[in-house]
């Protein structure tokens, strides 16, 4: 007769704690699930043995059929915040199949207080919904920093449809979550918004930052002219003649188009030096003395525009 013994099925990992977060004061379960568990489950966070103590640290489960998961409690970064590691003893004194598990982090959530935008270009960082001058057909840097926060939130940008983007870089630095982007401005783009958000599981609303744009571009202008009545008004993109009888007066005009404003110079053909600086110029009367060729330029910091000009034809009697 043959007998046969059954020996005892070592210990086994069914699956080891896991990354994990909660939010301050929420419960949480670290999973640890042995198949065939006979020895003593025990728990420890940064190497230190940790106690089953009611309403902080209890068993999530069956510690019998084998489920030595943990429940923490009311977590708070200061006890709770850290690695932990579940283990079992040994089946059997000759069994050797004690098992000890990988570290696994617990990070009780830590909500940002801020974001914070910088112009890259000029490594200014932009204060409360302030405005960065940029110059028209130029990319800018924009960079997106969370301040606090554990771990660090979703950054994510919003721009008008009109605004040409593309993401530069996104990554975490020191624990603050960092994103870049370059933006492609244009003259039309002028005062408006770009706004970074960030998001996060301890945050009951998104905390957002923004940044107006004011785009600097060099004039270009248009001239115009109309009767002092008003009651005819041409505009004149290039140069044209404007037909006047003797005695006649009208208002001829020179609209800067400009960012930062610019002043504007008429100069008369056949003179020296400027003839007006004002925009609207009243020529009343007029006589063979007024004709001629009127040009007007407008200038401001970055620049000259072209010149427009106005032609006045004076019929005599």
């Amino acid at each position: 007769m043959i007998i046969i013994k059954e020996g005892k099925s070592r210990q086994v990992w069914r699956k080891e704690p896991e990354y994990a977060e909660v939010n301050p004061g929420d419960s949480v379960v670290l999973t640890c699930l042995i198949a065939n568990r006979s020895g003593n489950c025990r728990w420890e966070k940064e190497g230190v043995p940790t106690g089953i103590f009611s309403g902080k640290y209890e068993w999530a489960g069956d510690v019998s059929e084998g489920d030595c998961s943990l429940l923490i409690k009311d977590a708070e970064s200061e006890f709770d915040d850290g690695g932990w590691q579940c283990s079992v003893t040994a089946s059997s004194f000759k069994a050797r199949d004690a098992l000890v598990s990988a570290v696994s982090q617990l990070v009780v959530r830590v909500a940002p207080t801020a974001v914070v935008i910088r112009h890259s270009d000029t490594n200014r960082v932009v204060i409360a919904n302030d405005t960065i001058d940029v110059l028209e057909n130029t990319n800018i840097t924009l960079e997106c920093t969370s301040v606090n926060g554990k771990p660090a939130p979703k950054l994510s940008w919003q721009l008008q449809d009109s605004l040409p983007s593309f993401s530069l870089t996104e990554s975490v630095q020191d624990g603050s979550a960092v994103s870049v982007i370059s933006v492609l401005v244009m003259r039309s783009d002028t005062g408006k918004t770009v706004k970074c958000r960030a998001t996060h599981s301890a945050l009951a609303y998104p905390l957002e930052a923004s940044v107006n744009i004011n785009v600097l571009y060099v004039p270009v202008v248009e001239v115009e002219y109309k009767y002092p009545n008003g009651l005819v008004r041409s505009n004149l993109n290039g140069g044209h003649y404007v037909a006047l009888k003797e005695g006649d007066s009208v208002i001829i005009s020179c609209k800067p188009d400009s960012n930062p404003p610019a002043s504007v110079a008429w100069r008369r053909a056949g003179e020296r030096g400027v003839w007006s600086t004002e925009q609207e110029v009243l020529v009343e009367n007029v006589g063979r003395e007024n004709a001629g060729i009127y040009t007007c330029t407008a200038h401001n910091s970055l620049g000259v525009s072209g010149p427009k000009e106005i032609v006045l034809d004076i019929e005599c009697k």
